[in-house]
Parts: C-alpha cells; structure tokens; sequence
C-alpha cells in the first residue's frame, strides 16, 4: 500500500485531534462566550461550556476536514482497485456507494456493491473488497469520531460522542471547475456530557477536495499493475502552448478543455465532453501507454481522444499532424517533439487541427501522418532499423521514413 495513503491520512487525522484538543484547552481557560446557566456551579458552568464548544468544534471545522481527507483517499483507493481489475465503474451511483461504504467503514456494504458491480461470489467480494480496505486504513470517519469520543472522555469529562446516519455525496460544476471535487455529508450528531445532551438529527458539512496529486482512474485503467503513480494528476498552471507543449507532454501534466472528461466522469470510463470540469493529458509513447511495438497511431495523442475516437467527433479532422521542432532535427521530415539531445528524436507527438489551433503551435513544422497514407507506427525492437525513432508504413513510406512527397 502507499505509504503516502497510509501515513498521510493518518498523520493529517491525528494533527486534527491536537489542533482541536488546543483549541478546546483554550476554551476552556478563557472563559470567553460563557453561557450562564441558572443556579449550577461555576465549575458546571465551565463544563457546558467545555462540551457546547467541542460539539460546535467537530461539527464546523473538524468533520469537513475529516471528510474532505477520507474522500480523497477512498476516490484513491478506487482508483488503484481499477488499475488491478482493468474496469472501471459502471456509473456515479456505485462509485457514491463504494465510496460511502468506505469513509463510514461499513465493509459489509462494500461487499454488497462489489458483488453486483463485479458479478462475484460473496468469498471472492470479500478478498476484493479486503484488498481495497488495504488501500484505504486509515480513512474511517465513525472510526476517527470513536476515537475523538475516547480523548473527550478522557480530557474533558463528555460522557459520549456519537455520529450516525451518514450520507455522503460528492460532484463537479461550474463553482468546483475541474480542479476541486464539491463533497458533502448529512448525518445527525449527539453528545453526552452527563448533566446535559445535545442531539442534532440534521448535521451536515461540505469541503472541497483538490484533484491534484489524485491518481487519474481512466489512465490507471490504461496502466499496467504496479504503476500508479504515472497517473497522479498534476494540473498545468499556465496555457499549453508552443513555449509549455513540451513539460506537458513529457510530465503528463493535465490542462483544462471543456470537450474533455471531468475527473469524476473517468472513474465510469465516460470521456464525452464535461462542459465545466474536463481536464486532459498527453499521451507519451515512450513513458506510460502499453501499445504493441508497430501499433498505428491513428488518433490525436491527446488521452480522450486517442482511447475513445473521440475527438472525431469535436474537430470532423481529415488527418493527423505530427509535430517537428526544426531546434532539435537536422530533417525537417523527421516528425518528433524536442529531444534533450538535439538531433535524437524521443517519439512523434500526434495531434489534430483542433489541438492545434487550442495550443496555437504554429511555431512547429506541421506534417500529416496521413494524407499520403503514410502512417506514423509505435517504434518496436524488431523496427529497422531499431531504435526510438519515429516509424511509418503504407504506400507513402520508404522504408521506415516518410517519403519526399508526404
């Protein structure tokens, strides 16, 4: 399991408890907002205060932060569950399900939904579901209220604190934009100070989960096991253009398009245009997509459109254009992206008209890799000659180069 999953969540939770712990302490010294209540001791007096506030507490500062971790790391864990079984889910609803089952620790209903999503026996969804719980540990939010509830009663004399009803949501708009996910949980709170109770039936909290550094799940249905981290997501902070094409492409950061799929729609493998939130990357041919030495490139590298068609349907292109960057080849028919060795081309980096015009690359050589049915080909061991370069085959080729008329 990642040890960023892992320690992280857990050290995040435990900074929660000492931050609301001083927090308490400082209530409970100051003295300030008193609430009087008639006829009772200062000490009582003190004590409702102690236990208004630590309820006022976890329910406005703590739960959100809670929640917001626990989502995170369940949307994760999913994601590298759909990198072990190749499938991603089949719709929002039971990507809901999976995830609530998680943060509220309730492994029986996960069992239950990995069962009728996976069509496996209640054995086989057990192991599944053990394994995803691996993933996960620490994001337990009844389990991290338990452990609040102990270090009240120990610290603060609250007889008990207890969470229930838990409903949790989450969804991108106009307001998140692609960057955050928008979650939010219902649930009802009670607290027990012995001479009072409070009961709120109708508690709710919302936060926003930033994506960044979250695995992508379409790609990691793409990835072979064992790569996860090839597919955490890492937005551009400025424009992909002439001057960026190249830290896009060879750091697979992730740039905004609204014809693109949001994050949340890649966990249903649904890459059809988002409008608010959609997000892409680059295909590296020579860094994380496992394609057959001498597959034919016929989509735009762009990862919604290379997987799906999809872009066919955005930008009705006739062709495909492979980029030359006349700094780094001494030929300009030699299509490729900037080599840190000048002269040594890395991979031929596919685009169509409507990528191009979107990144304004005009500043490269632009070539079809199919108006003379020339088709730019994944370079393999067995190419000749060998090697990384760039390889084509059809009736517009010479050999392994294309031909003066393409």
């Amino acid at each position: 399991m990642s040890r960023r999953l892992m320690s992280g969540n857990k050290g995040f939770f435990f900074s929660i408890i000492a931050v609301m712990l001083l927090v308490l302490l400082a209530v409970q010294l100051s003295g300030r907002q008193r609430l009087v209540v008639q006829g009772e001791s200062e000490a009582l007096q003190t004590q409702f205060e102690v236990a208004h506030n630590f309820l006022t507490t976890l329910e406005a500062a703590i739960l959100p932060r809670l929640l917001e971790a626990d989502v995170a790391v369940a949307l994760d864990s999913i994601a590298r569950d759909i990198n072990d079984t190749k499938s991603t889910i089949s719709d929002h609803d039971t990507l809901l399900a999976m995830v609530e089952s998680i943060v509220v620790g309730d492994q029986n209903a996960l069992v239950e939904v990995i069962m009728d999503e996976f069509v496996e026996t209640q054995a086989e969804a057990e192991v599944h579901a053990a394994k995803i719980r691996e993933y996960t540990r620490e994001a337990n939010i009844s389990k991290q209220v338990l452990e609040l509830s102990e270090l009240a009663v120990q610290q603060l004399r609250i007889v008990d604190v207890d969470i229930g009803n838990i409903n949790i949501s989450f969804w991108q708009d106009n307001e998140t934009g692609p960057r955050y996910v928008r979650a939010a949980m219902n649930f009802s709170l009670a607290l027990d100070a012995g001479f009072a109770t409070w009961n709120r039936p109708l508690a709710n909290a919302t936060t926003l989960i930033g994506i960044t550094r979250q695995l992508d799940p379409y790609m990691m249905s793409q990835l072979p096991a064992g790569k996860p981290f090839d597919a955490e997501i890492t937005m551009m902070d400025v424009p992909v253009n002439i001057s960026t094409i190249e830290d896009f492409i060879y750091n697979r950061t992730y740039a905004y398009d609204n014809n693109s799929p949001s994050y949340l729609q890649r966990f249903t493998g649904d890459l059809s245009p988002s409008g608010c939130c959609g997000l892409e990357s680059a295909i590296g041919l020579d860094t994380n997509v496992p394609m057959s030495a001498g597959e034919l490139v016929r989509e735009p590298m762009i990862d919604w459109c290379y997987f799906t068609g999809g872009c066919n349907a955005v930008t009705q292109r006739d062709a495909l254009w492979v980029l030359i960057d006349p700094a780094a080849v001494d030929d300009p028919l030699v299509p490729t992206i900037t080599s840190t060795v000048a002269g040594t081309p890395v991979f031929a980096f596919a685009l169509g008209s409507y990528h191009l015009e979107k990144y304004n690359l005009s500043g490269y050589y632009l070539t079809s890799s199919n108006e003379c049915a020339c088709n730019l080909a994944i370079p393999g061991p067995t190419a000749t000659p060998p090697g990384p370069g760039p390889q084509y085959e059809g009736p517009g080729c010479i050999g392994n180069a294309l031909s003066e008329a393409c």
